[in-house]
């Protein structure tokens, strides 16, 4: 039996030995923190964010910095535009990257054109940028100006556990103000009743 156990066992302690004086196998790559931009990577699978997509947020940012802080018409006055009422929070079902967005609404008779706060979230958006994209197109398409992208993180919205947990950060915006996310989700009547807690933790 002793020795039918050495004959199973021996192969594989000869590979062990093997590997432990293998040079290749000598230097383990550092884990990367959450406060640590990472290097650019490899098209392949699981990557957190890379070079290409912080030059599509720098894009965005820049064209957004460039359509200026007011809407103007060609005689120079306000632009007067008749939009719906645009909710605060756009969040979808699931775990998924989200952006907060500040903007100035459309100019309205003589009111002081107020600002918003958004939440959004889209489902499936790889990277936190093609969250706020589509978004940011339709508020400068409503005529909302002076549109920012202050940070980003993670929404999970369960519907029916009626919870909703907000957390982490974006690579290319930074981090969202989470405490800010949460009270603007709690003060839509849709969650009045969910669970909505938040964390600085995570990504």
């Amino acid at each position: 039996m002793h020795s039918l156990l050495r004959v199973r066992i021996y192969p594989y302690l000869i590979l062990a030995a093997s590997l432990r004086s293998s040079s290749q196998y000598s230097t383990v790559a550092p884990l990367c923190t959450r406060n640590v931009r990472p290097l650019a990577m490899s098209s392949g699978g699981g990557e957190t964010t890379n070079e290409k997509d912080l030059r599509e947020v720098e894009r965005l940012r820049a064209r957004l910095a460039g359509a200026g802080s007011e809407s103007s018409a060609a005689d120079g006055g306000p632009v007067q535009i008749d939009v719906p009422a645009l909710a605060s929070v756009h969040i979808d079902e699931g775990a998924n990257k989200y952006v907060l967005v500040r903007a100035r609404e459309p100019a309205r008779d003589e009111a002081k054109p107020a600002r918003r706060t958004f939440v959004v979230s889209k489902k499936g958006a790889p990277y936190h940028r093609n969250a706020a994209e589509p978004f940011v197109e339709r508020l400068l398409e409503f005529g909302y100006t002076d549109v920012r992208i202050t940070g980003g993180g993670r929404i999970l919205l369960d519907n029916e556990e009626r919870k909703v947990s907000i957390f982490g950060f974006s690579y290319g915006f930074g981090k969202g103000d989470h405490k800010v996310s949460a009270e603007l989700v709690q003060s839509d009547n849709r969650y009045k009743d969910f669970d909505v807690t938040w964390s600085d933790d995570g990504y």
